[in-house]
């Protein structure tokens, strides 16, 4: 089994936290969808051997795609790869993008997931990440989907704004819930390199929350989502039983992906590779006839075992037998390091089985390093 990702770049205006590759120019939009039906068709023969069950739409924003580019760029990868019987097929949205009778025209499209960037139900939020949404277009976005036909919605929210505090996240997570999504994304804000915010915080312009408010954050809604049947199945994501996001899950498990579109990543049999991360040197490419390829790198057993460790981690547990099968792996024979852990609240351990509890989740990163460090390839 295998994923197809889908990198539309294009948005109505760039968030200060985001530093995923978009442009604000939209006049390219038809030139662009005819260069990834071409890049489509240009894939390795390779991928129609493997069954794709997972076609994810991110960006950017894709809904600034009207649903008949989607459905045609849909239709593509239908002609072209051998797709499962009943794919997850995701869309991103994003409120202020979308028109209400849009969400039907997506479902008859075929696809059959939707992830808004609500971010928060707080405008004082939504303005300072930049959003072009308010909380009232969030919330009628949310429910336009819902009676459009769509049983599978994910809303993402993010915590540890400036502009928070833990009474106000509080708030936020338990409008999210009266909703009554199957999914729910809870993002730490990050403060990645080159963005205005990352600017923002050096100038001191901007003050992010200390690490223990953000950790409170974390565990409440650890905790109030459990309560309400959620299953925290990854470190940001939670979900009702059985409906995963089924692409990023395949994602943390190391199963091949395809990436399409400027700055798309793909990943197969350890070997990863990229496209260019500019449209103007994606559509030269393409109209040239080659695939717009930027680099390539083919991970080694070392490599591979350190995403895997940090990807297990990330979804709360880590198999010993597994690692061992497959790396030949050695940890310090007295577990001193498990014993440690389980004296600290941070795992459980049985029959070479690893669980993160709440605290360690909250100290996953740590806890990653700690295994890493302790691990030896034979």
């Amino acid at each position: 089994m295998a994923g197809i990702y889908i990198h539309i770049p294009f948005c109505e205006r760039k968030c200060i936290y985001c530093d995923f590759y978009s442009i604000e120019d939209n006049s390219l939009q038809q030139k662009f969808v005819s260069s990834l039906i071409k890049e489509i068709e240009l894939s390795d023969a390779v991928w129609q051997n493997e069954i794709i069950e997972t076609i994810y739409f991110g960006g950017g924003t894709p809904s600034v795609l009207s649903p008949h580019k989607i459905g045609t760029i849909l239709k593509a990868i239908h002609n072209r790869f051998n797709i499962s019987a009943e794919p997850e097929v995701t869309i991103e949205i994003n409120p202020g993008t979308i028109i209400p009778h849009y969400f039907k025209e997506y479902l008859s499209s075929g696809i059959n997931r939707v992830s808004i960037g609500v971010q928060s139900f707080r405008d004082q939020d939504l303005q300072f990440l930049s959003r072009i949404h308010n909380a009232s277009e969030a919330t009628n976005t949310i429910l336009d989907a819902r009676r459009s036909g769509f049983n599978n919605i994910s809303i993402d929210l993010i915590y540890s704004l400036p502009t928070q505090t833990l009474d106000n996240w509080k708030e936020i997570i338990r409008r999210a819930v009266e909703f009554n999504p199957e999914h729910i994304s809870a993002y730490n804000l990050t403060v990645e390199n080159q963005t205005p915010l990352s600017r923002m915080v050096q100038s001191g312009s901007v003050t992010i929350p200390e690490d223990d408010l953000c950790a409170k954050m974390f565990r409440y809604a650890m905790k109030y989502l459990e309560e309400c049947g959620y299953i925290h199945y990854e470190v940001s994501n939670y979900s009702l039983p059985n409906m995963e996001s089924k692409h990023n899950s395949n994602y943390w498990m190391h199963k091949p992906y395809l990436g399409l579109g400027p700055s798309a990543h793909s990943y197969r049999n350890d070997l990863r590779w990229w496209n260019h991360r500019n449209i103007g040197d994606y559509l030269d490419n393409i109209a040239e006839g080659k695939v717009p390829l930027s680099g390539s790198e083919h991970l080694t057993p070392q490599q591979t075992m350190i995403e895997e460790v940090m990807f297990q981690l990330r979804m709360g547990k880590l198999d010993f037998n597994h690692l061992q099968n497959k790396f030949k792996i050695e940890m310090d024979p007295s577990q001193k390091l498990i014993k440690d852990l389980i004296n600290d609240n941070y795992i459980e351990y049985k029959d070479g089985i690893v669980k993160l509890t709440e605290n360690g989740f909250v100290f996953c990163d740590e806890i990653t390093k700690r295994f890493l460090n302790s691990f030896s390839i034979m």
